[in-house]
This record gives C-alpha cells, sequence and structure tokens, in this order.
C-alpha cells in the first residue's frame, strides 16, 4: 500500500503531470523566478526579523525601566530626612 501511495506522489510530483508553475520547477527565464526567489527569501527573513525586534524592544524597555528605578532611588536619597 506505501509503495502505491509513493509511486502515485512521485507522479504527480513531475511539473507536466501536476499543472505545475514553472516556477516552482525552475522552468523559464523570466521575472516571475526572480519573484518567487525574493518572495522566499523574505519570507525565510522575517520570523528571525519579528523575534529580533522583539527582543530588542524588551530589552530596551527593561533598560528604561532600570534608568527609571535608579533616578526614583536618587531622588529619594537626595531628600534630607
Amino acid at each position: 500500500m506505501r509503495t502505491v501511495i509513493a509511486s502515485a506522489l512521485a507522479v504527480l510530483a513531475r511539473a507536466d503531470v501536476g499543472h505545475a508553475c514553472t516556477v516552482c520547477f525552475g522552468g523559464g527565464n523570466d521575472d516571475w523566478n526572480a519573484g518567487f526567489l525574493f518572495g522566499t527569501i523574505l519570507m525565510l527573513a522575517l520570523p528571525p526579523a519579528l523575534v529580533i525586534g522583539a527582543g530588542i524592544a524588551i530589552y530596551r524597555a527593561m533598560r528604561r525601566q532600570e534608568a527609571r528605578l535608579q533616578e526614583r532611588d536618587a531622588q529619594r536619597a537626595a531628600v534630607p530626612r
């Protein structure tokens, strides 16, 4: 049964049988191939960019909070009792 399924998938994976576009299988030399490549690069770059951006935002927020706490502590220390 597995060999039948594997054979069917192998046959359908061919571009002419599966009616796939030429971009997916590297056929043709037009602007669609470049667009597909740049789209793929963009989609691969977005998740790390979002994680890095969120990390930087959290780091900066923590630094601002620490600066506020230090300023508050300095003001309390400067007030005579």
